[in-house]
């Protein structure tokens, strides 16, 4: 079952919902129609309006749930608008979006490469904000001009600018993967590095974490429970992704594949791969026809999706992964680290000039990083060479 589905294409930046979303929705939509929700909103509507809308017109008949379909949207529709705020300020430093995703918790902008230069991530983290105070000033303005004969879209006006507003203040709390972490590391990698931005920014992240939890456990706010959970593994997912790239900054791909590429032959059975899976001590290979052109990948995630009884006609062919990512040997390796993060074929192939060089799996790459990681500590305790640089450091491929 897909995960995500393609919903529009903007400034040619696709837009996903999350299957996650459809959990939200009816709930908010449900809530939005409960007598004591809008008799609330009723009463902080009419507070910053000219209307005097009264609770029992909005409760007869079939509004209520006209309420509740338009007011969920509505504030999607702003989570959306939110982050191609992220997105337009992003594309004009020249940066890749590969898509807009709204999921359970808001949206999220998938940017190719990780600004680390402080001015582009501020201002890339604080145009969503200043989007969302945009949309909410956008709501105010209608629901003013809104004639006394419309209650219903003076209320949905006005509920969309206030969660509006809600959802630029929420996103100012500094604490990934809220913007307003993303700016307080921007403003504290002004005057010291990237990583050590990011280590305080994290230690502020997990602070708010804590607090969240504390003020969710006394009020009995399960939702704040989760959104706590959310912010402090976001934190330290933020921080691993940083000094994961801090560590292969200047490392190729070419530099991490195997020099052997494993193979196995189209129709070749699934026991007989198994059994060669146990002698080579691997569990990825390319699956290739007579020519020796490329179909897939198989993995042993892959054959773990069978049943517990596999059949002797199954061949690897049944249970491949057609159309596998790949990426060239020339890219650096820290691209490489973002696709098999994306990837359900849990191995990306390497190319160079259309010819698959190899493949790297996520073993591989732990292993690797674990070892880096290992080295890197060795260098902080060995002395230095003369040129400054220990001479078992890990050769990186120069920048061509």
């Amino acid at each position: 079952m897909r995960s995500k589905y393609r919903i529009a294409t903007v400034m040619g930046i696709p837009i996903e919902i999350h299957v996650s979303l459809l959990v939200i929705l009816p709930f908010l939509a449900w809530q939005l129609t409960s007598p004591q929700y809008i008799e609330a909103w009723t009463g902080i509507i009419n507070a910053i309006s000219p209307l005097s809308i009264t609770p029992d017109t909005l409760l007869s008949g079939s509004t209520p749930w006209l309420i509740g379909i338009a007011g969920p949207v509505s504030l999607f529709v702003g989570v959306a608008i939110h982050e191609l705020g992220h997105a337009w300020v992003a594309l004009r430093y020249d940066l890749t979006i590969r898509s807009i995703t709204l999921w359970l918790f808001g949206g999220v902008a998938h940017i190719e490469d990780l600004p680390t230069e402080w001015r582009k991530e501020f201002w890339i983290a604080i145009a969503g904000p200043i989007t969302s105070l945009l949309l909410g000033a956008l709501g105010y303005v209608l629901l003013q001009v809104m004639p006394p004969s419309a209650p219903v879209a003076g209320f949905v006006f006005g509920w969309f600018g206030l969660t509006n507003v809600g959802l630029a203040l929420f996103n100012l709390l500094p604490a990934f993967p809220m913007d307003g972490g993303r700016i307080l590391r921007a403003l504290l990698a002004r005057s010291r590095p990237f990583v050590e931005a990011t280590q305080r920014a994290v230690q502020v992240a997990t602070v708010v974490a804590i607090l969240l939890a504390l003020v969710g456990i006394f009020t009995l706010d399960i939702l704040l429970l989760l959104i706590a959970g959310f912010v402090f593994l976001a934190a330290r997912s933020e921080a691993t992704i940083v000094m994961t790239q801090e560590l292969l900054s200047g490392v190729r791909v070419r530099d991490l594949i195997r020099p052997e590429l494993p193979t196995v032959r189209a129709g070749t059975s699934v026991q007989a791969l198994i059994d060669r899976m146990l002698r080579d001590r691997r569990t990825e290979y390319v699956v290739v026809d007579q020519s020796g052109t490329v179909l897939g990948v198989v993995t042993l995630a892959n054959i773990q999706t069978l049943p517990e009884m596999i059949s002797p006609e199954t061949k690897v062919d049944d249970v491949m992964t057609e159309d596998p990512p790949t990426i060239s040997s020339d890219d650096d390796a820290f691209k490489l680290f973002r696709k098999l993060g994306e990837s359900d074929a849990h191995c990306v192939l390497v190319e160079y000039l259309g010819q698959v060089l190899g493949l790297v799996s996520g073993d591989d790459f732990l292993q690797i990083l674990a070892l880096m990681q290992g080295s890197a500590r060795l260098d902080n305790a060995l002395p230095r060479a003369p040129t400054g640089e220990p001479s078992h450091a890990f050769r990186r491929s120069r920048a061509d």
